[in-house]
């Protein structure tokens, strides 16, 4: 496995999307996939790191597999990398002990905190995939909870 924190260019397309929501400095991403071949989040807790060494904050690895590893605002990843961010904007405890965080359907219009973190995870990766459009229906969604950090 290779691992490696976000690059500059990863850097600035996620607070693109996430305005300074994210913290970056706390994220890894690696060259692993999960179940299906698809991207997956983990996090270490504090002070239990997989590298052996005590980290005194949670460490998010974002496993993107090998294209991503290479590159995760390539167009053919870019998507999946919005909506793995979106998991780890959510928290630690959107992330623990899930191997298997692909696509989930929502219905738009409810109130955010009936969706769980799989969809609120869609929704972002849709409204960034539908060109992050102002007049985008998930619009509301974004201003006024990722972009201010407001999690209910």
């Amino acid at each position: 496995m290779r691992a490696r924190f976000l690059r500059q260019d990863e850097r600035v397309f996620a607070t693109k999307v996430f305005g300074r929501t994210l913290p970056l400095d706390d994220i890894l991403v690696t060259d692993l996939l999960g179940a299906g071949n698809e991207p997956f989040t983990a996090v270490s807790a504090p002070n239990d790191s997989p590298f052996l060494i005590p980290i005194p904050r949670f460490i998010y690895a974002v496993n993107m597999g090998v294209e991503g590893f290479e590159n995760c605002i390539n167009p053919t990843v870019k998507g999946s990398f919005v909506r793995e961010l979106a998991r780890i904007w959510q928290g630690p405890a959107s992330v623990t002990g899930t191997r298997l965080c692909g696509r989930k359907e929502y219905e738009l219009g409810k109130p955010w905190a009936t969706y769980d973190s799989q969809q609120k995870a869609s929704l972002v990766e849709d409204w960034y995939r539908g060109g992050m459009r102002t007049d985008d229906p998930r619009m509301p969604y974004i201003r006024g909870h990722i972009r201010r950090g407001n999690h209910v």
